[in-house]
């Protein structure tokens, strides 16, 4: 049940995979390049992004869905050895979860900084 489990799940990420590299991304340069040439995006200061910039603007990461594994347990285990190995880095694990590193890092810093305000100890880490 498990193999099968995966390989449907290994199939959708392919599809999604494809979807994002030959449709996602391709439409979001077009829009992104006729937001720039007609100085719809602007900056913080409000003057337009220069159309030099759309190679910069255009490097993003786009990510389709992904499911829990059916042995949660021993994945994390694993994910916890491969680090450890360094095999494997954190950044790799969150995104196979489908989020984004840097949100997870943000929410982390403001639970910890809430836990340290109200006196709650930090989870061990071990």
């Amino acid at each position: 049940m498990r193999q099968g489990a995966l390989s449907e799940r290994e199939l959708w990420m392919r599809l999604q995979d494809w979807w994002i590299e030959w449709v996602t991304k391709p439409i979001y340069r077009r829009a992104l390049a006729h937001a720039l040439r007609s100085g719809r995006l602007l900056r913080r200061n409000g003057d337009p992004y220069p159309l030099e910039r759309l190679d910069s603007l255009t490097q993003v990461t786009a990510q389709g869905r992904r499911w829990p594994w059916v042995d949660p347990l021993k994945d994390m285990q694993s994910n916890r050895e491969s680090v450890a190995l360094g095999v494997r880095s954190i950044s790799d694990i969150i995104r196979e979860s489908g989020r984004d590193p840097e949100e997870v890092w943000a929410e982390l810093g403001d639970d910890y900084r809430q836990m340290d305000a109200a006196g709650v100890p930090r989870p061990l880490l071990s």
